[in-house]
């Protein structure tokens, strides 16, 4: 009788671990992972679309071996210049971060690294040391031909050396995912938009000045504004004055246009592009040589309207639009046909997943060496478990460490 009490008491204390073990598992996943965003989609089991494959061959075009010096040379070269470049690495299947000195080691994950962490829970990564840039666009100094090893940027001139192009952080969080979830309640069909223009925007460029001056010229065409926070008033005052500034539009405003300019950011602008493509309105694109990880598979007038990077013939194009409005509708259901097809949250995903795959495969680390040299440099850390990683510096209290920084709000 004692003996089976205490085989009970055994099977019940292993159910009661098993279950622990499962509910830490599952908080884990949530808090530090996007797995329950792309639970029952095709996430890693579907086909690199062609236009993909073209685009991998192309940033990796001449990369043939990525060695480890190369990469502590490009680091030490761009680390001055450029403070959001961040360098990572991935040692069996878990993710290490190197904060250098008098950086704080952040406790929480940016968009980012949850991506990499919840590709890491599905897929075999071969080890790999790489530096991640989360500026927008390629470091402009010194120049990209000057570095010994490429760089993982979301943006980069068309024909840039040592820039292989990734989802930006805003495409691979939650930014995205609420732009999807917005648009499909604010849905709008064609025969319902307005045939009339609206954008919204910073002040990066100045051809975003123009737009808005084009505004103030065809205000029965168009209406464009720069948005600016209330706090910038006094800087903001000639612009004001100018009547180019306003209020942001709602994503039901947005819709109910049919025409939906867009125009580069600091270097492109994300996810500008792709959530106009999701419209079903109409894209009006500039001739740009800037470019995002899927910009050179949309073509024109087939996926957007082409007007002049001054936009000089932005009105012209509008009205053609006006008189010829069953090809433009064709035009807009092309974007959105591809932006479905291949822009959702678990494509950006698979497609990230498809560059790492293929930067690890110009690399040959051994993982036990990749350790040594970690644990003797006290700035990388292991990112794989933030939790433990908070439970460690809390305990130990160490120096460096906060909860706050993460590369989105440095």
């Amino acid at each position: 009788m004692a003996k089976r009490i205490l085989f009970i008491a055994l099977l019940l204390s292993v159910g009661f671990f098993v279950h622990r073990m499962g509910q830490e598992r599952h908080a884990y996943l949530k808090a530090e992972t996007m797995l329950r965003h792309v639970k029952g989609k095709p996430f890693l089991t579907k086909a690199a679309a062609p236009w993909m494959l073209e685009q991998l061959d192309r940033d990796f075009a001449g990369v043939k071996a990525i060695p480890q010096s190369a990469i502590d040379e490009t680091y030490a070269l761009l680390s001055d210049h450029s403070p959001l470049l961040v360098r990572y690495r991935v040692v069996d299947n878990e993710l290490y971060r190197y904060f250098p000195q008098g950086e704080n080691i952040s406790l929480n994950d940016n968009n980012t690294e949850r991506a990499l962490k919840t590709i890491l829970q599905r897929a075999k990564l071969p080890n790999m040391d790489f530096l991640l840039s989360y500026f927008d666009g390629f470091p402009f100094c010194p120049a990209p031909s000057e570095l010994k090893a490429p760089i993982l940027v979301s943006a980069k001139l068309k024909n840039v050396p040592n820039g292989i192009l990734i989802p930006d952080w805003r495409s691979i969080g939650h930014w995205w995912m609420s732009d999807i979830k917005a648009i499909k309640k604010a849905w709008t069909p064609w025969e319902k938009k307005r045939p009339f223009a609206l954008w919204r925007g910073g002040l990066t460029k100045p051809v975003r000045h123009t737009l808005c001056k084009l505004s103030l010229q065809y205000p029965d065409l168009l209406d464009a504004r720069i948005n600016a926070m209330p706090e910038d008033h006094e800087s903001w005052k000639p612009l004001h004055d100018e009547g180019v500034l306003g209020g942001r539009a709602s994503w039901q405003e947005f819709l109910s246009c049919k025409y939906l300019p867009y125009v580069d950011g600091v270097m492109c602008a994300a996810p500008a592009l792709q959530w106009r493509l999701l419209s079903g309105s109409l894209t009006f694109k500039p001739d740009s040589e800037e470019i995002q990880w899927f910009t050179l598979a949309l073509q024109p007038h087939v996926h957007y309207v082409p007007v002049k990077s001054d936009l000089s013939d932005l009105i012209e194009k509008i009205k053609w639009a006006q008189d010829h409005d069953e090809t433009c509708m064709r035009i807009a259901e092309q974007a959105r046909q591809f932006a479905n097809e291949h822009l959702l949250y678990h494509d950006v995903l698979n497609y990230f997943c498809w560059v790492l795959k293929r930067y690890g495969a110009c690399q040959t680390l051994n993982a036990a060496d990749l350790k040594t040299e970690m644990q003797r440099d006290p700035r990388w850390v292991n990112i794989q478990d933030r939790k433990s990683l908070r439970k460690q510096a809390e305990k130990c209290a160490l120096i460096g460490y906060c909860r706050e920084g993460t590369p989105e709000n440095l």
